[in-house]
């Protein structure tokens, strides 16, 4: 069973953005200079799924039902996750938290967030990426790109009316180095 004893000084990083930012590419850039443990949710979720557990079979069909996996069951594959690297030196989270209580529950069961860092464009910029995404992957649909896109703004929203103060944006519109560079700023107290 998961325990918050020994987690309070790992720092705990959430990484959110839009579709199409960069979240993936920098998640493993983070992780790796600062070697932390990068988890994602929607990563943990195939994993279940995968793995054809009762758990996984209604994950999967909720996701086929087009409907949030519950918030419980995603805190349970989290903290299931943490506890596979006890010694870790920090966490980065992709996917997790969705809104405002999600994020309240992640601190109240997990452990305190050290950092909020907002990967930020344009929503146009956001629809080309995505599109570029989806032509190579084959699949390309407009609508549910813009539904993306609204759907990030509305979890945004929730989560910036509790943690306006603690979440740093960093433009993505500069070539990625400058990006790099911008969350390096952020977290080098952190980890150093």
């Amino acid at each position: 069973r998961y325990t918050m004893a020994g987690r309070q000084n790992v720092p705990m990083v959430w990484l959110l953005g839009g579709p199409g930012v960069g979240k993936s590419t920098h998640l493993e850039e983070i992780a790796s200079k600062y070697g932390i443990v990068a988890i994602t949710s929607g990563e943990l979720l195939r994993k279940e799924i995968a793995r054809r557990t009762s758990r996984g079979r209604n994950i999967s069909y909720v996701l086929q039902n087009s409907e949030l996996v519950p918030t419980w069951i995603v805190l349970d594959l989290l903290k299931e996750e943490l506890e596979l690297h006890p010694g870790a030196r920090g966490f980065i989270f992709e996917g997790y938290p969705r809104d405002k209580e999600q994020g309240e529950l992640f601190e109240q069961q997990v452990g305190p967030v050290s950092a909020i860092l907002l990967l930020d464009a344009p929503d146009e910029i956001l629809k080309q990426r995505s599109l570029v995404k989806a032509v190579g992957a084959g699949f390309v649909n407009e609508d549910t790109i813009n539904k993306r896109i609204q759907n990030f703004h509305i979890s945004l929203d929730s989560i910036q009316s509790g943690y306006q103060s603690r979440v740093k944006k960093i433009n993505t519109l500069p070539p990625p180095s400058e990006v790099a560079r911008e969350i390096e700023y952020h977290l080098d107290l952190l980890f150093y």
